[in-house]
């Protein structure tokens, strides 16, 4: 998705730490950091300038859009992601952490 200033936007949804979780070779359960980096990979490639600001939620994580842009144009991302912020209230949005984290079994009277 293009801008019009030729920046690019890239919305991402958040990574359940679930689906990071693996087990590497049969040595044991470990993080697999590799879904994490698909949210910076092009800017940190490219070396060009990007930022993310809050756009909504999906499975009730938080989804961020990367701007990236043009080279030395952080002023240009700076504009733009202020722009968006005022123009909507994903940034004082906080996902119900509640829904995502596992319930504790509950005990029968008497046991």
């Amino acid at each position: 998705m293009h801008a019009p200033d030729g920046e690019f936007t890239l919305p991402l949804p958040s990574v359940k730490l679930e689906h990071m979780v693996v087990d590497f070779l049969g040595g044991g359960e470990g993080v697999d950091l590799s879904p994490m980096l698909r949210h910076g990979i092009v800017a940190n490639v490219t070396g060009l300038p990007a930022l993310t600001v809050p756009c909504g939620f999906g499975s009730g994580l938080p989804v961020g859009l990367q701007l990236v842009g043009r080279p030395f144009a952080e002023a240009s991302l700076f504009t733009i992601a202020r722009a968006y912020e005022a123009a909507t209230s994903w940034h004082c949005r906080r996902p119900d952490l509640s829904t995502l984290l596992p319930q504790p079994a509950t005990q029968e009277p008497g046991q």
